[in-house]
This record gives structure tokens, C-alpha cells and sequence, in this order.
């Protein structure tokens, strides 16, 4: 997979990227900065106002049987903060340091 996504628990059906598949993303999300400042740590957080979307081709198990579908996950920027260095560039984090996203609800899609 290309994108940091995992696809929810889901205890009736397994999902799997299908073979060769790769996350795309469709729609990125819409945010603003919003001014955060704790102490010593300050700076500006994202905050979404209308979410993006990704889909993946997945094969989708239930029951024994297996079948293809397109799954959709919303994409939210919510608390990431951009690292700045010195010569010019940035890299997104997350505040607890984790890269995982782990999508919260996901969507069979035509």
C-alpha cells in the first residue's frame, strides 16, 4: 500500500488491498491552520473542514467467498503540524509521532 492507511476491525469480513493495487487519492481534504500554543510549544495545527477521500481496489472476504470491490476512506487532516527546517523544506507529522492512519469507517464505492 502507498498510502499510511489500515482498514477498520471488522470481525464479519476481511478486506485486502487487491494485488498490484495502490491507494489513490480522489479528493484531498479542505483545512485551515488554527493557532496552538502550550507552554513553549506554539505553532498552528490543521484542522479539516471538509474531508478528503481515498480508494483502493480491495478483495473483500465473507463467508468463505471472495469477491473485488473499490473501498473508500475519508481523508481528515486533523492535528498534523508541519515541521519547518532551515533550508526551506517541511515534513507533516502526526503529535504523537505515530505515521499510521487508521481509517475509521470504509465505503464499497461504484
Amino acid at each position: 500500500m502507498d498510502c499510511p492507511f489500515a482498514f477498520p476491525d471488522d470481525a464479519s469480513r476481511a478486506v485486502a488491498p487487491a494485488p498490484g493495487a495502490a491507494w489513490e487519492i480522489t479528493a484531498y481534504p479542505e483545512v485551515r491552520a488554527q493557532w496552538w500554543g502550550y507552554e513553549l510549544l506554539q505553532g498552528f495545527v490543521l484542522v479539516t473542514t471538509v474531508p478528503g477521500e481515498a480508494r483502493i481496489p480491495v478483495v473483500v472476504t465473507e463467508d468463505g467467498r471472495a469477491r473485488d470491490a473499490v473501498a473508500s476512506c475519508p481523508v481528515w487532516a486533523d492535528g498534523l503540524y508541519a515541521d519547518l527546517d532551515f533550508q526551506g523544506g517541511a515534513a507533516i507529522h502526526r503529535p504523537d509521532g505515530t505515521t499510521l492512519e487508521r481509517c475509521s469507517s470504509l465505503v464499497e464505492v461504484d
